[in-house]
């Protein structure tokens, strides 16, 4: 079938596929395809890059061989509504916490709040969060890891010009932050904390002063987190 700009010499004009027709086309491209129809123009940059279900895909299948990916981004690449749903299982997290454990948590970060209410205190907590993230002083790996949709590229309006271009959708910007991340050479201890670790333990390995009754004080600090262990004899 020919593809022409026009109907008048028998083609098809690609004006008339209508929208839903092209993303669909542009599902079964691969990304360097892809990247060359953003180039083609603003109005199929604004169409491509607000599609959540074509960045979606795009990022599973980048992260198919990968070992880890930052659970903040594999939120955000399921998009808007994965995020909102992310955000209230973490305030009802905060709300589950006792009263005692809350206080705690506003102490260990510095928040000046005289609120006694369980609610006030988890509005508190997330005020604070929100805040941090925001600040200036806030790092890029920071965001990431907390809040990435911050670090998505906003819309751009012209505002002498008939175009508008969008802003990028939460799946297209988990998968640009995922590709600036994977040159990060540290991980925070938050994140070495969210490993299983399948661990052997040897006569003659670095762990051989671990005895048996240490793994549970071990483990109930979170120093290490063990799915499988095998003991030999002498710590058994």
């Amino acid at each position: 079938d020919k593809m022409a700009s026009s109907p008048d010499d028998g083609g098809v004009s690609i004006s008339t596929i209508g929208n839903d027709a092209l993303l669909v086309v542009v599902d079964f491209l691969a990304l360097p395809d892809i990247a060359l129809a953003l180039s083609v123009s603003r109005a199929w940059q604004g169409l491509i890059d607000a599609s959540e279900l074509t960045w979606a895909a795009q990022c599973r299948i980048a992260w198919a061989c990968k070992v880890y990916v930052p659970s903040s981004l594999k939120v955000l690449s399921e998009g808007r509504a994965a995020v909102a749903r992310a955000e209230e299982e973490h305030r009802a997290a905060l709300s589950s916490c006792k009263v005692s454990e809350l206080k705690k948590m506003i102490q260990e970060m510095r928040i000046q709040a005289t609120c006694v209410e369980k609610k006030d205190l988890v509005d508190a907590i997330l005020e604070a969060e929100k805040e941090r993230a925001e600040s200036p002083e806030a790092t890029h790996t920071s965001k990431l890891l907390t809040r990435p949709w911050l670090l998505c590229k906003p819309a751009i309006k012209a505002s002498g010009n008939e175009w508008e271009m969008t802003g990028e959708s939460y799946p297209k910007a988990a998968l640009r932050l995922s590709l600036v991340d994977s040159k990060r050479t540290c991980v925070t201890e938050e994140e070495l904390t969210e490993f299983e670790f399948s661990i052997r333990v040897r006569g003659d390995g670095v762990l051989h002063q671990v005895k048996r009754p240490m793994l549970p004080f071990l483990m109930r600090w979170g120093l290490i987190q063990l799915s499988r262990i095998s003991l030999p004899r002498w710590c058994r």
